[in-house]
């Protein structure tokens, strides 16, 4: 089976120089189709010929001759044109098979993209739009890694680093979306000010500013067995679109390295020295210190508070979701 190729791929083969005649676009994630428009403009139109040889096309409003026309007609003061053909989902059936036949015999010097949302391209007309032109995936972040890929690129194109731990701690907080993780980076970036590298520090004073609180408050307060700042934390964030979900994994994987942690002193005897240097990075003594603050008995029942609270926000009305955070933080701090 061929490799999907996705916009890191596109983003290497313009680096590298090569441009394909005809391109397609397909899948659900907007921003990176917006910076693979923006790549490709800038590879193949130069700027002050840009009104010349660039045209941009909507399926809900476009009809076939126009693009057509667009397609035939020749590049100017350039070697090549780029005509872009956004929302083909939305073009009219009669339409799509027009421009699906320009595929077959396409003209050399126009570049031609056609961008869709998520559509099955094993049969029927995106087939062969698939078959003919070069395809391209747009996925949302699937993962933690590859979201973090994201904003170590994009701090490159801001004239800044960011390291692992503080790349995790913005995914952690703000989830798998390159839009809203693109967003925050540029805040992240302004506050660093001069400084060239972004640090974990940087991360969450910044983030803590624009949100209210982080999640390492509410981590904080739980540990202090402070429920009245716990409520506070948790409100804020719901009020900030936290989503109820992640707020239970990260405290599934606070909790979780705490418990690591009591393993290591209490059972396999290790030195808190020796704990701390092998969780290393940023945080590792926020860990140890609020590891002392629990025993190995203690996890049982929170274990299976967290599990009770995720099963209910995955089955109850979202409208209870507060509610089932609010008894979820009450029984961490009355009962363990």
């Amino acid at each position: 089976m061929n490799k999907k190729l996705k916009y890191w791929d596109l983003k290497a083969e313009l680096q590298k120089g090569i441009i394909h005649n005809n391109y397609f676009f397909t899948d659900e994630e907007s921003f990176l189709k917006d910076k693979a428009f923006h790549q490709l403009k800038t590879a193949i139109v130069p700027p002050n010929v840009m009104d010349f040889n660039f045209d941009i096309f909507f399926g809900e409003e476009a009809k076939a001759n126009e693009v057509m026309e667009a397609l035939q007609t020749p590049p100017m003061l350039s070697d090549k044109k780029l005509v872009v053909l956004r929302n083909f989902q939305s073009m009219h059936i009669v339409y799509k098979k027009k421009i699906a036949e320009y595929l077959e015999k396409p003209i050399a010097d126009t570049i031609f993209v056609i961008e869709s949302d998520k559509e099955n391209i094993r049969s029927g007309i995106y087939a062969k739009i698939a078959k003919l032109a070069k395809t391209y995936y747009f996925y949302h972040p699937y993962n933690e890694s590859e979201a973090i890929r994201f904003l170590r690129e994009e701090s490159t194109a801001l004239n800044k680093t960011i390291d692992n731990d503080a790349a995790r701690i913005m995914v952690d907080y703000i989830g798998l979306n390159f839009q809203e993780l693109h967003s925050e980076l540029e805040k992240v970036a302004l506050y660093s000010g001069g400084r060239t590298h972004i640090t974990p520090e940087d991360v969450q004073a910044c983030i803590g500013i624009s949100k209210g609180n982080t999640i390492y408050e509410l981590q904080n307060a739980l540990t202090q067995r402070n429920l009245g700042q716990s409520i506070k934390v948790l409100e804020n964030l719901m009020a900030n679109n936290m989503s109820p979900v992640l707020i239970v994994i990260m405290l599934t994987r606070f909790y979780t390295t705490l418990w690591d942690i009591l393993i290591q002193r209490f059972q396999q005897n290790r030195s808190k020295t020796e704990i701390e240097r092998s969780l290393g990075g940023w945080g590792s003594k926020s860990f140890m210190n609020s590891s002392e603050y629990y025993s190995l008995e203690n996890f049982d029942l929170i274990f299976a508070l967290l599990l009770e609270a995720d099963k209910k926000l995955k089955s109850v009305d979202a409208k209870l979701n507060k509610t089932v955070l609010e008894m979820m933080i009450y029984r961490l701090c009355k009962n363990v």
